[in-house]
């Protein structure tokens, strides 16, 4: 019988996994159907996560993570911040987003003098209101045990947050960026790229940390995102962590202890456990939720309403040639073609020259998103290939002379890894009640002491540093969970 069993494919669940067996507890992780570390078209490789990465600093949550696991210097080198962390551009301006304050605001006072000061004042607010965000999240982070009248007053700090910094930011934010005008189109997307909520008409608290997330670095992995996470699954099963690849849940049981019936190399099995941990993007986490009557109020956070957009990415393999020479790693394309996507944003995410573990010499891998209505799992082929188009199409402003450098093409490819990813990644969020400081949706715990869930959907706010948080603070509730 094993202590925890976790179930996910995403970063939140080995980390959490991580965390368990760090404690000493038997822990198995169960990375539920046929997970896809990267894609491979001929001599290109493409990171199947083409999000930025973030947190890697000593000071920040990953990077002091990563230093208690000894993670070898090596490896910790190819992680490298990117100058410019971002890049957006539309057609009629251009951002660059420094890794130094003076360094970014510079860029964008430059793009836009008229608003100099009441952008470097916005700055000025987000600073302050990210420190108060920082000791909050520190807390979330942190293995220390509650008491009730802790818990009492972090419900009033979140008061206090929401009734007077929340109100203070946001009118700072609106003063400076005036709603349609095109420095809060360029900031807006920045921001609606680096975090997994849509904010609507509201501006959250989480955006000041958003706004300062280039200068606390995004990151660029040597070689792919895969051989990090390589890195993790071989660190989980030195501390005697089993890993299981290939399986299918087919059910779980809650109660005093936690059944796992799996179907695997064709036969079933069963695993007993004494406590659970699962991603909420499980695709099962539903009908888990709805199995037991103490979750019916807590299933209620796991409602995905309507508006709620889905990553779909095509990959290309191109000659330098296509390539500006300015352009960065991370570039956000804010195009005013019509069409299907009118109104949609192009995230880019490029290969560094001269990184050949990603693309050949003279050549770089290059991934396109867009946000759609309904996931790939939902749509049929054609539709996707359409939509193929329509990217490249929408990206001829800024690329003039992309089509003609491709060396590498694979719609199928792409619409098969967009499909079969649906469990790593996490989609843009609308929610009919805003979470708390735009952050929280849900904590780790559930109803049953013995069961509680990680994943980017309980700090949505964040992107992928909520993804990190919400492993962590699940890996704590689970070694301290065979106490309560």
């Amino acid at each position: 019988m094993y202590d925890t069993i976790v179930i996910g494919q995403d970063i939140s669940s080995l980390l959490a996994a991580i965390l368990s067996a760090r404690h000493g507890l038997k822990t198995v992780w169960v990375r539920d159907g046929k997970p896809v570390e990267c894609l491979r078209l001929g001599k290109y490789t493409f990171n199947t996560d083409p999000f930025p990465w973030s947190g890697f600093g000593e000071t920040q949550t990953l990077g002091r993570f990563l230093r208690d696991l000894n993670l070898s210097s090596s490896l910790v080198s190819k992680a490298a911040p990117l100058n410019p962390a971002l890049q957006i551009v539309h057609p009629l301006h251009r951002v660059e987003l420094f890794l130094e304050k003076e360094d970014l605001l510079r860029d964008v006072t430059r793009e836009f003098p008229e608003s100099a000061g009441d952008i470097a004042r916005l700055f000025q607010r987000a600073f302050k209101d990210n420190r108060f965000l920082d000791q909050h999240l520190a807390e979330q982070a942190s293995s220390s045990p509650r008491s009730l009248s802790n818990s009492i007053k972090d419900r009033m700090t979140r008061m206090e947050a929401l009734v007077t910094r929340q109100i203070l930011f946001s009118s700072r934010y609106s003063r400076s960026l005036p709603k349609n005008s095109p420095p809060r189109i360029l900031m807006d997307a920045g921001v609606f790229v680096l975090s997994n909520l849509q904010f609507g008409e509201r501006i959250p608290l989480v955006t000041a940390r958003l706004l300062l997330a280039p200068l606390n670095g995004l990151y660029y992995f040597q070689g792919g995102k895969h051989l990090f996470l390589k890195f993790l699954c071989e660190k989980f099963e030195s501390l005697r962590g089993d890993l299981l690849d290939g399986g299918s849940v087919s059910a779980v049981h809650p109660g005093t202890k936690v059944e796992v019936k799996l179907q695997r190399d064709g036969q079933d099995g069963t695993m007993i456990g004494r406590q659970l941990v699962v991603s909420t993007k499980w695709p099962e986490i539903g009908s888990l939720m709805s199995q037991e009557r103490r979750f019916r109020e807590f299933r209620k956070s796991f409602e995905h309403p309507e508006g709620t957009l889905y990553p779909f990415t095509i990959h290309l393999g191109i000659d330098e040639k296509g390539i500006p020479e300015k352009m960065s790693e991370y570039v956000v394309v804010i195009t005013e073609e019509h069409g299907p996507l009118h109104g949609r944003l192009v995230f880019l995410e490029t290969s560094a020259e001269g990184d050949t573990g990603l693309a050949p010499a003279g050549k770089r891998a290059l991934s396109a998103t867009v946000f759609l209505d309904r996931p790939a799992t939902e749509l049929e082929d054609r539709a996707l290939e359409s939509v193929s188009h329509s990217i490249m199409a929408r990206l001829k402003g800024f690329l003039p002379f992309l089509e003609e450098n491709v060396d590498v093409m694979s719609l199928a490819d792409s619409i098969r890894l967009c499909r079969s990813r649906l469990p790593v990644l996490d989609p843009k969020y609308r929610f009919k009640k805003m979470p708390d400081l735009g952050i929280f949706k849900t904590t780790g715990q559930t109803p049953l002491k013995n069961v509680f869930v990680t994943g980017g959907f309980t700090l949505p706010g964040l992107g992928f540093e909520g993804e990190v948080v919400s492993g962590i603070q699940a890996g704590y509730l689970a070694a301290g969970g065979l106490e309560t």
